[in-house]
């Protein structure tokens, strides 16, 4: 079974996600914060296809903590890593929506 990994701070949008997620045959895990995110990938046995970061909260650090979890699957797998996907609750400016892209990952808006 293919394997989805959710950061989220709010759990009901991760179970929304996680609910569309089972529709399409993915199974997901769920965790709060970055921190908990990087402790999963270091620690997992099972293998993520995908990773779901929630970027509503434009506050946050998202661009070290891409390059954090990204590094650290790159570390782990030795031929492919997962792919990851950004979603924001709030449109995002065009800079960081781009900067975002030009890490590998992609961005989508929820409207």
């Amino acid at each position: 079974m293919l394997r989805a990994l959710i950061i989220d701070r709010d759990a009901i949008h991760a179970d929304q996600l996680a609910a569309r997620l089972r529709r399409r045959n993915l199974v997901s895990d769920y965790v709060c914060t970055p921190q908990q995110a990087i402790k999963r990938l270091k620690g997992r046995t099972e293998e993520y296809v995908l990773v779901i970061i929630n970027v509503s909260d434009s506050s946050a650090l998202w661009f070290r903590v891409l390059e954090k979890l990204q590094d650290i699957c790159r570390q782990l797998n030795r031929d492919s890593g997962p792919l990851f996907l950004c979603v924001s609750k709030t449109q995002q400016r065009p800079e960081f929506i781009l900067r975002l892209e030009c890490t590998g990952a992609r961005y989508v808006y929820e409207r």
